[in-house]
């Protein structure tokens, strides 16, 4: 099956609401498991089935999104990082662009993959760290996460079968993460709370709101 222009520019444009927001047009370098994440959701809310894929490129961890209904077919939303003078994102088949055919992809089993949200979730909720980063690198991954929170949790709020939605195991297991880490920020991080009412006022309130009422 192949991807229409119209279906592409839809896929499209639901990338640059939740990169536009919360990376911005700083260089993605380091954010594509939270934006993978992230953006895997958001497409499901819109009825658009991904799957999350791990692989290596030049001797790093990557993270990027297949497209269920169609083989093959591969979302990158920060494929930029690699190449200043690539889109924002690519969408389209692997082997046909000049980095994503370099991807070298990893299979991971279920424990693998639990470590690897783990890694995502160590920032949000104040853990011990696995992987180094710096202070200011674990701030712009926050606050990233909880923009595109908001933005999902603003999406879902407008369904009239949202219970569904928070239902299932990997909403349940997303939201989980974010709400205590919102919970843990308001009361130590007031630097963080400013910056995201400032960004995204209403949905971060009623992503607060959640938050304060679990």
């Amino acid at each position: 099956m192949t991807l229409s222009e119209n279906e592409k520019g839809r896929i499209e444009d639901f990338i640059k609401h939740i990169t536009l927001e919360s990376i911005g047009f700083a260089k993605p370098s380091g954010f594509s498991l939270s934006t993978s994440i992230a953006l895997s959701i958001y497409l499901r809310i819109n009825n658009i089935n991904t799957s999350i894929e791990a692989g290596i490129y030049n001797n790093s961890d990557h993270f990027w999104l297949s497209l269920d209904n169609y083989p093959g077919t591969i979302i990158d939303a920060t494929i930029k990082q690699f190449d200043s003078n690539e889109s924002d994102s690519y969408i389209g088949k692997k082997e046909l662009n000049k980095i994503t055919k370099g991807y070298q992809q990893k299979s991971y089993d279920l424990i693998e993959w639990l470590n690897i949200y783990g890694i995502w979730r160590e920032p949000i909720i104040d853990r011990a760290y696995r992987v180094h980063r710096s202070d200011e690198f674990k701030e712009k991954v926050v606050i990233n996460s909880f923009i595109s929170a908001a933005i999902i949790n603003a999406e879902i709020e407008k369904m009239p079968d949202k219970i569904d939605f928070f239902d299932t195991y990997f909403f349940r297991f997303y939201f989980s993460t974010i709400l205590e880490g919102l919970r843990e920020k308001w009361s130590k991080n007031e630097h963080v709370v400013k910056i995201l009412r400032d960004n995204q006022k209403d949905k971060f309130e009623k992503l607060l709101h959640k938050a304060s009422n679990c």
